[in-house]
């Protein structure tokens, strides 16, 4: 839309039956996310002013989203002494419920060291398992993974560092057994990180003094 000068009215008429286009469209395609951008431009002795909209549908940017709803519960402050223990061990508890209506089959990674991370991020590493496969988990089921780490100083520290590894069959687009050794034509590998930062901080706790 384009107008100049006192054309503001019919603008503002144009906009709302562009909005009223998109809420139309609301019911077939999803959530629709609607974008305004307004801008002026200036040549010469003229001035432009004008609206421009962008719009898509939240399900297009999802389809491809992870198939699992994640929650976790860990406390956010320990205290620890490290002077008189040098490694605070911090528990977490993962929730991961199957969100879609059909069985999948996924294998969960917690990962190592990242050499590329940000050299400011606290860091810390995994004690125990850190690998698990889940087979046929049905719909809305939910898995329980529990991870312990191990963090060697005070600090805040990002405890979401794990993959999920899912396996499909490319002709019938089925989740496959991660466990089971499959040809590599067969299928298709699939690696998503859950989004969500897992802060927890750790401080050093006050020493207590035993002398009389």
């Amino acid at each position: 839309f384009l107008e100049s000068g006192e054309g503001s009215d019919k603008l503002l008429e144009n906009n709302e039956q562009y909005i009223k286009e998109f809420k139309k469209a609301k019911t077939k395609a999803g959530i629709i996310i609607t974008i305004l951008l307004a801008w002026t431009l200036k040549a010469e002795e003229k001035t432009v002013r004008g609206f421009s909209f962008a719009s898509a549908a939240i399900n297009d940017f999802l389809k491809n989203s992870l198939p699992l709803q994640i929650t976790h519960n860990c406390k956010k402050v320990h205290k620890h002494d490290f002077s008189t223990n040098s490694v605070c061990k911090v528990n977490l508890e993962l929730a991961i419920r199957n969100k879609t209506e059909s069985e999948i089959s996924f294998r969960f990674e917690a990962l190592k060291q990242n050499g590329e991370a940000d050299s400011s991020a606290m860091d810390f590493i995994w004690q125990g398992p850190t690998i698990r496969s889940f087979k046929r988990v049905t719909p809305k089921e939910e898995c329980k993974v529990h991870l312990e780490a191990c963090v060697m100083m005070p600090g805040t520290y990002d405890l979401n560092r794990f993959n999920f590894v899912f396996f499909k069959d490319r002709a019938t687009d089925k989740y496959l057994d991660p466990t089971k050794e499959m040809p590599g034509t067969a299928v298709t590998k699939i690696y998503e990180l859950a989004s969500e930062q897992i802060l927890t901080t750790v401080i050093q706790s006050p020493k207590i003094n035993q002398s009389l």
